[in-house]
């Protein structure tokens, strides 16, 4: 899916944050619905003005500039995890257990949100 001129930036509008045209939904709100788990029938009805075209921009949008998108997001297991991981006493640090975690997410289908500035 080609996103250039489905999403745009405008310093008027949210921010100049990218957001879908003709409307004021950002992709990052997008990201985070499908990262919820919300399908994209959910998101078409509960924001009738969107459309496929519009989400699947978002998402193409997302992977060109380095925020990676939900996909296969198993939220049960990936927390599970997180919180086997999180609870281990022999990591020492913080970002070793965060390393660790992010290892097991791109094994298992998990897609991590990034958010590049």
């Amino acid at each position: 899916m080609e996103w250039k001129g489905r999403i745009v930036r405008d310093p008027k509008v949210v921010s100049d944050r990218p957001v879908i045209k003709v409307t004021r939904i950002t992709v990052e709100f997008v990201l985070e619905l499908r990262h919820k788990g919300w399908t994209d029938a959910e998101i078409l009805q509960n924001y009738p003005h969107l459309s496929s075209d519009g989400i699947q921009a978002c998402l193409s949008y997302a992977e060109d500039h380095g925020m990676v998108a939900f996909a296969d997001w198993d939220h049960e297991l990936c927390s599970e995890y997180w919180d086997r991981v999180r609870s281990e006493s022999e990591m020492p640090t913080f970002t070793d257990k965060i390393s660790k975690w992010l290892d097991f997410l791109q094994t298992n289908t998990c897609r991590v949100l990034r958010w590049n500035n």
